[in-house]
């Protein structure tokens, strides 16, 4: 089956999110392995940068590239996000 539609319709999610990152204001977790491209690691900052939450926090994984979920620090980040879930005020 041809990918390329999905792979169109996620570049055009990327980029509209990427217009609207100062919109953003609910608690942010941005993550990135160091060893991933160039071009990611500058995404990393920009959206760390633009997003508008109070409460927002980058986390830089020195020893994974691009999947961190799956490099050498998948356990750190997988202890990262769970504290951070852990410690908002959840509402219902």
């Amino acid at each position: 089956e041809d990918a390329r539609p999905a792979l169109e319709e996620l570049q055009q999610v990327i980029s509209d999110v990427g217009h609207h990152l100062s919109t953003i204001t609910c608690p942010t977790l941005v993550l990135q392995g160091a060893l991933d491209g160039s071009l990611y690691k500058e995404s990393a900052e920009i959206i760390y940068e633009q997003t508008s939450a109070e409460q927002k926090t980058l986390t830089w994984y020195e020893q994974s590239g691009h999947i961190i979920t799956l490099d050498q620090e998948r356990e750190q980040v997988y202890e990262e996000v769970y504290k951070f879930l852990e410690q908002l005020k959840w509402e219902m």
